[in-house]
């Protein structure tokens, strides 16, 4: 699970210790700085007809989306991409109609060889899941881990 919390360090302290009174946290783990690739999901109902469909595509094509539906009404977009760019494509798009829109919000794993784990047990065959974070200017993060059943 990712937590993106914006404040000072008092406060991404304070959350911390409320995330360890969880019973399911194993870990709580403070990542900002780290190398981190991030990315969101949107999946963005685009209304259009044949006249406008092949400028709509265009744009699909520029921002490296694809289209996952198609009727004679409407597109189905997905994007997978950091947030500046999906904001990019939303304002392309804001000229025809987007009559619906669903949007991750942002995820992240740890860039190169780097694997964060709470705990490894391989008798049980139980293993904690990678960390998922995004740090940025003025923001902290904080992740809670938990580990996967057998």
């Amino acid at each position: 699970m990712t937590i993106v919390i914006d404040g000072e360090g008092g406060i991404v302290e304070q959350v911390e210790r409320q995330l360890y009174k969880l019973i399911d946290v194993i870990k709580v783990t403070d990542l900002t700085g780290e190398e981190t690739m991030v990315r969101e999901l949107a999946l963005i109902k685009v209304r259009c007809n044949a006249s406008n469909r092949s400028q709509v595509l265009e744009l699909v094509d520029v921002f490296r989306a694809q289209m996952v539906d198609v009727s004679s009404e409407s597109l189905i977009i997905q994007i997978v991409a950091e947030g500046d760019r999906l904001d990019a494509l939303m304002e392309q798009l804001s000229p025809y109609e987007v009559s619906e829109m669903v949007r991750t919000g942002r995820i992240a794993m740890l860039r190169g060889e780097q694997i964060h784990c709470a705990a490894r047990n391989g008798a049980g065959g139980r293993t904690a899941l990678p960390r998922r974070i995004w740090p940025s200017a003025g923001e902290v993060a904080t992740v809670c881990q938990r580990l996967t059943g057998s």
